[in-house]
């Protein structure tokens, strides 16, 4: 697995009932059982805030409970909070304070500093520690993962206890350990996807870095490309064009200040542009033209409504979401994996399959959204979802990835809704849940 992949697993695990510290506990003792290995010899575990140290607290409990030799150093109060529950548990006589002394007096050491989760070079001090675990000369085992993989700066393992699944980046001395992650859990979307495949802003950035779109829609119908406009938005698009035909531009500029009206066949400099909501039949050749050129100049495109009767062979940076009715017009058969994958492969697309659970794939991987309420029947939750595709795929450039964050946010927000204001809820009131909805994913 891509380690993105697993942060986005961990945090869906958590949301859909799966208790993190049971898996910790499940991951430490598996991490203990491969450490019997090095029986007699004294043991070393180093220790991150984080719930990487909160493994190696289980694995160093249950090692001294085995009667082993056994030292824990800490580079700092565990923050996480299944982390600060594990150490609560480990005896006060595995902890020591003296990392240096205990490196040159043990055996083994055990590399519980960094997990998955953290991007970047490592900072002080993890940095210095990695050196120091490096330059001891003694067998050392990663948990999970080498602290700082795919770094400059990382630990050299001679054997890593993964959990679950094996990491991308991981050799072929690694050891895989269930913890009770059931296999269907990575088909689901949750915010798992939004925490690890949404990409934040760079603080040196400027305006239009972070999200360019254009909508190419309405005519017939005036709110369709509107909600879409907005969700795009809301969903953290820097800037969004809103191109309709002439005969209704003062319509849509009245709406929202934020959005940039022009005329249809007026396309600007884009990241990604969504082609179909509120579109009218009239104008299907010339938004068929626009797809088309957005094809050969590689931009990210997302597809509904009206332009999906006149779809040819679209790329992998392309979105389709049809209904059930649509999804027969591209070639569907039944709601079904296979089906969606079978039409993604010929499309050679992303598609995603609206319904009371949302079937995304492009081909190759799968995954269901179960996010969403009944009462998302109403007009124009599926522009908001194609809003979402096309906000999101401005800024990250997986097609797929952007699909089941939008699959997910849009259920979410219309769980939201529900909640709030019972059946009577505008979709334009889903709409301003997303960043709500989003701020949520991240905490």
């Amino acid at each position: 697995m891509q380690l993105k992949e697993l942060i986005a697993l961990d945090a869906n695990a958590k949301h859909y009932g799966i208790n993190p510290f049971s898996l910790m506990e499940s991951a430490g003792k598996g991490a203990a059982e491969e450490l019997f290995r090095f029986h007699g010899k004294k043991i070393l575990f180093v220790c991150g805030s984080g719930n990487n140290g909160g493994d190696g607290f289980v694995a160093a409990r249950e090692l001294y409970s085995k009667g082993e030799r056994v030292r824990v150093f800490c580079v700092s109060k565990p923050k996480a909070l299944e982390a600060r529950r594990a150490f609560s548990l480990l005896p006060e006589e595995c902890l020591c304070s003296d990392m240096s002394s205990e490196l040159k007096s043990c055996d083994v050491i055990v590399d519980c500093l960094l997990g998955v989760g953290v991007n970047g070079e490592p900072r002080e001090p993890y940095s210095s520690i990695i050196d120091e675990i490096n330059g001891a000369n003694k067998i050392v085992v990663a948990m999970d993962v080498p602290s700082g993989i795919g770094t400059k700066k990382s630990v050299n393992a001679n054997l890593t206890v993964t959990f679950h699944k094996t990491k991308e980046g991981l050799d072929r001395n690694t050891i895989v350990k269930d913890i009770g992650i059931p296999e269907e859990m990575e088909h689901l979307c949750g915010p798992g996807d939004v925490r690890a495949f949404f990409p934040k802003n760079r603080k040196e950035s400027h305006k239009g870095e972070n999200g360019r779109v254009a909508i190419v829609g309405g005519g017939p119908y005036t709110g369709a490309p509107m909600i879409s406009a907005m969700a795009a938005l809301r969903s953290g698009a820097d800037l969004v064009y809103l191109c309709v035909p002439e005969r209704i531009m003062s319509i849509e500029a009245s709406f929202e200040p934020s959005l940039i009206v022009r005329k249809i066949d007026d396309l600007p400099d884009v990241d990604s542009i969504l082609i179909g909501p509120g579109l009218g039949d009239e104008d299907i050749e010339l938004a068929k033209r626009i797809l088309d050129s957005s094809l050969k100049e590689g931009r990210s495109i997302v597809c509904d409504a009206t332009i999906l009767k006149s779809l040819g062979e679209l790329n992998e940076r392309c979105i389709v979401t049809p209904h059930m009715g649509e999804f027969k017009v591209i070639g569907g058969k039944e709601r079904s994996e296979e089906e969606v994958k079978r039409i993604a492969k010929k499309l050679g697309c992303t598609v995603l399959l609206k319904g009371s659970t949302d079937l995304i794939s492009d081909g190759h991987r799968f995954k269901k959204n179960p996010a969403g309420h009944p009462s998302m029947t109403r007009g124009g939750t599926g522009d908001a979802l194609s809003g979402l595709c096309a906000g999101l795929s401005s800024r990250a450039s997986d097609a797929f990835e952007c699909a089941c964050m939008a699959a997910y946010m849009n259920g979410r927000c219309g769980e939201i809704a529900f909640k709030r204001y019972s059946y009577g809820y505008t979709t334009m009131e889903l709409v301003d849940l997303i960043p709500e909805v989003l701020r949520g994913c991240f905490e």
